[in-house]
Order: C-alpha cells, then sequence, then structure tokens
C-alpha cells in the first residue's frame, strides 16, 4: 500500500514530489560518487622510478640525469628514483618509466604512456637536455601546452631548454 495514502493529511502531489525528490537526489548522489572514483583512476602517480638502458652512453645518460634533476628542481618535489644503467623490468608497474633509444622521428623522442604511468621514452642519440625533460613531461602525464617558452611546448622551436615554472604547473595540474 502507499505510504502517501496513510500519512494524511499530506496531498498525493506533495508525495509525489518527495518520492521524486528524494528518487533524484540519490541518483545525484550515486553520479556523484562515480564521478569522483572515476577521475581518480587516471591520475598519474606522484612517485616514479626511471630505468635508464644499459646501452645508452655515458654523455647521454648525463643528460637524462640533468632533466630528472631539473623536474624535481622545478616542482620541489623529490619523486623520482634513478635506476641505471638497469634493464627495463619485464612486467612495469604503475610509475615505472623506461628509458632507451629508440627512433624519434624529426624530434629528439617519442614517448607511449600506458594506463597509470607506466611508461616506455625513446630517445634520439645525441640526447639533449630538452627532449630528455620534454619526453619525461609525457611520461608523468603532461601533454604538450599550446603556448612557447616551456619544456612542454609541442615543437623544438618554441620550447625553452629546460623545465620551467609554467611546466612545474601543469605536473601540478595533473595531481
Amino acid at each position: 500500500m502507499n505510504r502517501c495514502l496513510v500519512l494524511d493529511p499530506v496531498p498525493r502531489s506533495a508525495c509525489a514530489l518527495t518520492v521524486f525528490c528524494g528518487v533524484a537526489i540519490g541518483v545525484c548522489v550515486l553520479g556523484i560518487a562515480l564521478l569522483v572514483a572515476g577521475c581518480g583512476a587516471n591520475t598519474p602517480p606522484n612517485r616514479y622510478t626511471v630505468f635508464v638502458d644499459p646501452t645508452i652512453t655515458e654523455a647521454d645518460e648525463l643528460a637524462i640525469g640533468e632533466a630528472l634533476a631539473s623536474w624535481q628542481n622545478v616542482t620541489g618535489k623529490a619523486w623520482l628514483d634513478l635506476s641505471y644503467p638497469a634493464l627495463c623490468p619485464q612486467d612495469i608497474h604503475p610509475g615505472d618509466i623506461c628509458v632507451r633509444y629508440g627512433a624519434g622521428g624529426d624530434v629528439g623522442g617519442i614517448t607511449e604512456v600506458w594506463d597509470n604511468g607506466r611508461a616506455y621514452i625513446w630517445l634520439r642519440s645525441p640526447v639533449t637536455l630538452q627532449a630528455a625533460a620534454h619526453e619525461l613531461g609525457h611520461a608523468q602525464g603532461i601533454y604538450n601546452h599550446l603556448g612557447p617558452g616551456t619544456v612542454m611546448c609541442a615543437n623544438t622551436g618554441c620550447a625553452a631548454e629546460d623545465v620551467t615554472p609554467a611546466d612545474a604547473v601543469a605536473w601540478e595540474r595533473e595531481r
């Protein structure tokens, strides 16, 4: 039996409104909960382990190390663990970044990011600070900036040579 009929003198229209509002509020709460849960699912990790392949030369290791230090200095976070020379594990985990030599087309490198921050970076030799810092930015979940003067600018002609405060803002925004 309908409870609204028992709760006299509540008019039927008020009961219908109460039921509608209760259902609507329940749907909204469920929707918000799913949205919040979904938003955190693709958030990049805050800590990374970077594996630098043993085939990378000492000079290129220095450029990669300088790029890692630059990201840490500009973001103010000590979030990178560097392992070099080290083969990338076969089963990489979220937060693992594997750096290897590879074809980078007419740019200094290419990055492939998998779910939750697993990434492979292929760099061309000689590795420049700009290329290493840019590709490390992608590995951390940062997309190309449209504006010039950042290391994450979409092309080398507009990109800064090193990580900038604007790049750090983009890093924070992704978290």
